[in-house]
């Protein structure tokens, strides 16, 4: 029995990957980089977790993707998706408040503002690789400096 655990505690693990906002497929490795176009396409939201994942557990060779981003902003506003729970998962990773009574776009808010200091810097989002890609991933917020008419 303790062979096992010890075995577990001496495999590799993995650093978590650099978010890039991007509209376009990035030639992204998904082991360093990994744009939020193919986020949004082929990952959906796992978890968060400070712990790093084991090198079998993390993409492409398992199905979890940690992905860590300059600032909570730039996840926002690029998974619009989202839901409030998950939304209010990441907040409370961040030592955020967030009441049952709070809205998701009131919650989508709060992360937007903050900003991470000490002890929750280690945070990453984990995504989890999708059984089908999405199709349609055009219906999210752009972030600020695209708009609508940009695009056209």
């Amino acid at each position: 029995m303790a062979s096992a655990s010890s075995s577990v505690v001496n495999q590799p693990r993995s650093p978590p990957v650099s978010f890039v906002v991007s509209d376009h497929e990035l030639a992204d490795d998904g082991m360093s980089v990994v744009s939020s176009c193919v986020l949004r396409q082929c990952f959906g939201f796992y978890e968060v977790s400070r712990e790093r994942l084991l090198v079998c557990d993390q993409y492409p060779v398992g199905l979890l993707l940690p992905v860590v981003a300059p600032n909570l902003r730039s996840i926002v506003d690029n998974f619009a998706t989202f839901t409030r729970e998950q939304y209010a998962e990441i907040a409370r990773a961040h030592f955020i408040y967030v009441s049952p009574s709070d809205r998701k776009d009131h919650v989508r808010d709060l992360l937007r503002v903050h900003v991470c200091n000490a002890a929750c810097i280690s945070n990453a989002i984990v995504f989890k690789v999708l059984k089908r890609r999405r199709l349609d991933s055009a219906n999210h917020i752009l972030p600020e400096p695209f708009s609508s008419s940009y695009l056209s």
